[in-house]
């Protein structure tokens, strides 16, 4: 990362002249011809990056995103542990929080009930066989 007063200098000596005055023109050409259309829409984004020599925010965005991530709860539940549940107790866990009816709590136990009996049936089956 640049420091604050190299990226001044370089503003007010290099980067405002080179900017406006190829970086842009170079843009506006580009952008004439449908081949080019991309790169100069592309040059014009960057425009700011040439002038400052800043660092591109997306590269800070996904740093701060993957330490916000890291550290993300859903329904008082870490996300690291996420994944880990079982069917039934996730069942349990959304009818508990309110997030289903009883209905639909044992509407999808006898679905779970069901697949789990079949799991069990093949491995039977496979046992025997």
């Amino acid at each position: 990362m640049t420091s604050t007063i190299i990226r001044i200098i370089w503003f007010v000596f290099v980067g405002w002249w080179v900017s406006v005055f190829i970086w842009l023109p170079l843009a506006f050409v580009a952008c004439i011809t449908i081949i080019g259309l991309p790169v100069g829409l592309w040059m014009f984004g960057k425009t700011w990056k040439i002038a400052t020599l800043a660092e591109d925010p997306g590269k800070i965005l996904a740093g701060v995103s993957q330490q916000v991530q890291q550290v993300t709860v859903v329904n008082n539940i870490p996300s690291e542990s996420r994944g880990k549940e079982s069917p039934l107790s996730l069942l349990k866990r959304k009818y508990a929080d309110g997030d289903i009816t009883k209905e639909e709590s044992l509407e999808r136990k006898e679905v779970l009930g069901e697949s789990a009996e079949k799991v069990k049936k093949n491995k039977k089956k496979d046992a025997d066989e």
